[in-house]
Formats: C-alpha cells, structure tokens, sequence
C-alpha cells in the first residue's frame, strides 16, 4: 500500500512539474471563479472578498518600483 501511494504522488508530481515550469504569462489570460461576479472594482467602496481580489488584479499592475525604489 505504501509502495502504491508513493509511485501515485510521484506520478503527480511529475505530471505538474511541468506547469509549474511554464513561462509567467504565457497562457494569455485568467480565469477568476467565484460564485458571484465582482459588484465593484474600488477596493476602498468593496464589501467583500471577490470584490478586492477581483479589483486587485487591476490595481497591483499599475504600481511598481525598481531595484532602486523609483
């Protein structure tokens, strides 16, 4: 049994090693699932989680700093 369980996770591990390689971006988009749509894209007006998840794919790629904080 033991022998069986390990050659099983192996065989998952193998199996997603190869996603986890994948190039950042390379898919084209994202899927966002959640069991109602976002009512609001502000983070600060939000209500709750799938709102500020939601919002913050938008709001992060709009910040970012350098090595050197510029």
């Amino acid at each position: 049994m033991k022998l069986r369980t390990a050659l099983l996770g192996a065989v998952a591990v193998a199996g997603l090693a190869s996603a986890a390689l994948a190039e950042r971006g390379a898919d084209g988009h994202v899927n966002v699932l959640y069991w109602q749509a976002p009512s609001i894209l502000n983070p600060y007006l939000s209500s709750g989680t799938k709102d500020v998840e939601a919002a913050s794919l938008i709001l992060e790629g709009l910040a970012g700093f350098d090595e050197k904080a510029k």
